[in-house]
């Protein structure tokens, strides 16, 4: 690896659930303290005191896609062992879940319940960190933070690839980048409840609701 710049901030990676933070904060481009909430955990940029040492970034997932992944991450087999038994016993099919979408909470909090927006922002609404990244460009995105944060002496490092829990529902594209197929999965009813849930994301990244379809 290149020689670290002081002159340019180390990187912090705002770990919105289901957004690549796996394999991000396993790259070589983020150093952290296993033992550290902070540096890996699913914490919001306003709990970071120390922010503006830091370069921080996040991607931007869509919540129809995200719901359904985070869904699929625990029914198979993944993640907290209390979360994903409950998941796997209570909802078996994402379906049923989504109409008692209320009771996700139960679940985990931090996969269903917290948008996106309020990882990003202060109490004002204002954004506070450095770079608010595409999930569906992810590769792009990966090297633009870079560029704007040459860290490594222009050391181009790379990105991993974790947790994609059923590689069958996403499709790499003709650049190389992923998207999910979401819109296989819901009912109108099952958006109209997902998109009041998630309203403040789809208003404040400009996302179509009709994205379900």
């Amino acid at each position: 690896m290149g020689e670290y710049l002081h002159t340019f901030k180390p990187f912090k990676f705002i770990h919105i659930p289901k957004t690549a933070g796996t394999a991000i904060n396993q790259s070589a481009l983020i150093e952290r303290d296993h033992t550290d909430r902070r540096n890996y955990g699913h914490i919001g940029a306003r709990e970071i005191e120390d922010i503006k040492n830091f370069y921080t970034f996040a991607l931007i997932r869509n919540p129809y896609d995200k719901v359904y992944s985070s869904w699929n991450f625990y029914n198979s087999g993944n993640g907290k062992e209390d979360s994903k038994l409950a998941m796997q016993r209570l909802y078996p099919t994402f379906e049923g879940f989504v109409l008692d979408y209320p009771n996700s909470k139960n679940i985990d909090y931090w996969h269903f319940q917290m948008n996106q927006k309020e990882f990003i922002t202060d109490s004002t609404g204002e954004v506070i960190i450095d770079h608010v990244g595409n999930y569906y460009n992810i590769r792009s995105e990966w090297e633009t933070i870079q560029s704007n944060n040459p860290i490594f002496n222009g050391e181009y490092i790379p990105l991993p690839v974790r947790n994609r829990t059923n590689p069958e529902d996403y499709q790499l594209t003709s650049n190389g980048e992923f998207k999910g197929t979401w819109m296989k999965k819901y009912t109108e009813e099952m958006s109209n409840i997902i998109y009041e849930h998630w309203k403040d994301d789809f208003d404040f990244f400009n996302i179509d609701k009709n994205t379900w379809k």
